[in-house]
């Protein structure tokens, strides 16, 4: 639904992706996102390995 209300998916341009984000010890599954409008862009996007959740924080900067 996201897609098709023309977010962007932040992390697809993460190199290599798959980017996983759960569990943090191990991940292996992808269920973190960051979606911004087309008139936005995402940029130094990153996933953040810490011991704070049982997910990986998902982090970028967001500019017009």
């Amino acid at each position: 639904m996201l897609k098709q209300a023309s977010l962007v998916d932040a992390l697809a341009g993460i190199e290599p992706p798959p980017v996983y984000t759960w569990p943090a010890p191990n991940p292996y599954l992808r269920i973190d996102y960051i979606w911004v409008s087309p008139d936005l862009k995402a940029s130094d996007v990153r996933v953040i390995t810490s011991n704070a959740s049982d997910h990986l924080a998902v982090v970028a900067e967001i500019d017009r």
